[in-house]
């Protein structure tokens, strides 16, 4: 979220402050809001997209459609508008590099309520050689 009074940019996890990015390191581009915001996971390997592909997992090493209890997940999801008030993220879609390595699932269970985004997989598997 973006200081109102220093406008700088802090990380907030459980409503704690970890740290935060000085306004200046982004010039005008994250002047005054954000045009979109980014959760998931991440793979390096010089293996990508090669075969035989990385066998580095991301997450729990399980695909973001097993959901709670095996896959990786990120929930209480939300950003911050221009009045400075939470809000659950309006437009969400999902992507991923290379589906059958890793995959990501944005879960709502039903209208209204807490929006949460799955990801995930095991790289090397049958599917992804």
């Amino acid at each position: 979220m973006q200081d109102n009074k220093t406008d700088n940019w802090w990380l907030r996890v459980n409503d704690i402050d970890l740290g935060y990015w000085p306004s200046s390191l982004f010039g005008d581009y994250l002047k005054s809001s954000a045009t979109f915001a980014q959760w998931g996971g991440e793979v390096y390997s010089p293996d990508v997209r090669k075969s035989p592909h990385t066998t580095t997992a991301m997450g729990s090493g399980s695909f973001a459609e097993d959901l709670f209890n095996v896959a990786c997940y990120i929930a209480h999801i939300r950003v911050m508008d221009f009045s400075y008030t939470w809000k659950y993220p309006q437009y969400v879609g999902t992507y991923s590099d290379e589906w059958n390595c890793y995959s990501a699932y944005h879960y709502v269970p039903g209208y209204m309520t807490e929006p949460t985004l799955f990801f995930g997989g095991p790289g090397q598997n049958p599917r992804c050689p």
